[in-house]
């Protein structure tokens, strides 16, 4: 009997051709950097950092585009410099930061970012708070909030009144981000002697009513700023080790970790993000990004006239960075290989010998084929 054969070739190889292209989407100046950007969906997209003039003079910076990037809102605050930025829904927007007086601030808006309402306005609310770094919704009214001094906010009545879960002095909450059961997140401080900087991570398993210390093997070389999930629901985590870019994967929910890529520039990666065909893309000092397409194999190319990346973020097949030059920069791949798609060729009837030769034209090397029946059998 003779059985149709689908011979299925897989090229992975092909990344050594791949090549990144940066297209500027906007650009801002007067010492502007733009922290985070968001995408709620491919049209609806948020912005926000600040424009630092000099040390009595800066503005909050909020850019909004409610037609996939083609057009934007720039808005300005005095005297405040936004670091956070989450996206909720269509209709609810926070912002965080922290005023000239070194007060806590935390907006937010139910008309994407056209108006803002202060939450936490100088201080009120949470006085001893002097910033807050990042926000994130647990629910419809349960929020979270992360700031300077190791402080952990938790508000159960969207923002109206605000508890205050943990603190420890000298160093900041820099991100968080939620892993299986429990949420993380990364704290910085100075060592003693002002040199060094020593990261700590605390986690929660009740929504952000209690903390203690994140149990794993990380050490003091090894440094974790932000993390996604695989897609086979492995775990990456971008940061460094010894002080030079790195990537660590985790196969057991960020219990234990192994050295997935060392980059030889010196610094930190600081944000990463996956689009919908699994690649994966990291950037933070240096302007330099590193990428996968597969999450197995990795690289790293720079970003033009760029000095330090803060934020990857997109929707869809769409990557972008923001930058401290001001800059959003959207990344798109060029690839003189297969572009990581399967490349299916049919054999029928099937070869009386035991042998056959398939020719294929590639600019790289395959590196794993599968032969599946027309049944969906492998062979």
């Amino acid at each position: 009997m003779k059985i149709l054969f689908t011979i299925i070739l897989l090229f992975t190889a092909y990344q050594s051709s791949a090549k990144l292209l940066f297209k500027d989407v906007i650009q801002q100046q007067n010492g502007a950097q733009i922290r985070n950007i968001e995408y709620y969906d491919n049209n609806l997209i948020m912005a926000t950092g600040f424009s630092y003039v000099s040390n009595s003079e800066f503005y909050g910076l909020v850019a909004v585009s409610k037609d996939g990037g083609s057009n934007w809102q720039i808005d300005y605050y005095s005297n405040m410099l936004l670091f956070g930025l989450e996206i909720y829904s269509e209709n609810d927007a926070h912002l965080s930061g922290y005023f000239a007086t070194n007060k806590a601030i935390l907006l937010e808006s139910s008309d994407f970012g056209l108006n803002w309402n202060y939450i936490i306005c100088d201080g009120n609310l949470a006085p001893d708070v002097t910033s807050i770094y990042h926000i994130t919704h647990i629910d419809d009214n349960t929020l979270l909030a992360f700031g300077y001094d190791r402080s952990i906010l938790k508000s159960t009545d969207h923002g109206e009144t605000w508890n205050k879960k943990f603190s420890k002095s000298g160093s900041s909450m820099l991100n968080m981000f939620e892993m299986g059961d429990k949420i993380v997140v990364v704290a910085q401080q100075s060592d003693e002697n002002g040199e060094n900087e020593i990261y700590t991570y605390y986690s929660s398993k009740d929504s952000g009513d209690t903390w203690k210390l994140w149990e794993t093997n990380l050490n003091e070389e090894m440094q974790i700023n932000d993390l996604i999930k695989g897609t086979k629901g492995e775990l990456y985590g971008f940061g460094s080790q010894d002080g030079s870019y790195a990537v660590f994967k985790s196969s057991d929910l960020g219990d234990t970790w192994e050295l997935a890529y060392k980059d030889n520039s010196e610094g930190a990666l600081f944000r990463g993000h996956k689009d919908t065909q699994g690649r994966i893309f990291a950037g933070g000092e240096n302007g330099k990004i590193v990428y996968s397409l597969d999450g197995e194999v990795w690289m790293s190319e720079e970003a033009p006239n760029t000095i330090q990346i803060w934020d990857v973020n997109g929707f869809g097949e769409n990557t972008y960075i923001s930058t401290a030059s001001g800059r959003i920069i959207e990344i798109i791949i060029e690839s003189n290989g297969i572009n990581g798609k399967e490349a299916p060729n049919t054999i029928y009837p099937n070869p009386a010998n035991d042998y056959i030769k398939i020719g294929v034209e590639a600019s790289s090397m395959i590196e794993k084929v599968k032969i599946i029946d027309i049944y969906g059998n492998k062979q």
